[in-house]
């Protein structure tokens, strides 16, 4: 696994919010539907990435800053 490799996983609340707002937008592209099977199937999604970011011991923030700031801070080591 590279050294700079984050994933980026927003709170739950957060997420939620945008798959709602997603799929009011003009923007909409079928990705999951704001249902409670479409939420079912992303909480079930970020459960597996949890799961292989553990099991790789890739880090997992809560921000594209905390991530940024994750990888500078190894380009110092």
């Amino acid at each position: 696994v590279p050294n700079d490799l984050v994933i980026v996983m927003l709170p739950w609340e957060e997420h939620k919010r945008r798959l709602i707002e997603k799929s009011r937008g003009e923007h909409y592209d079928a990705g999951a539907k704001a249902t409670e099977e479409g939420f079912a199937l992303v909480q079930r999604h970020r459960e597996w990435t949890q799961k292989i970011a553990q099991e790789k011991n890739i880090p997992i923030v809560d921000s594209i800053d905390a991530a940024i700031d994750l990888v500078r801070s190894r380009e110092m080591e």
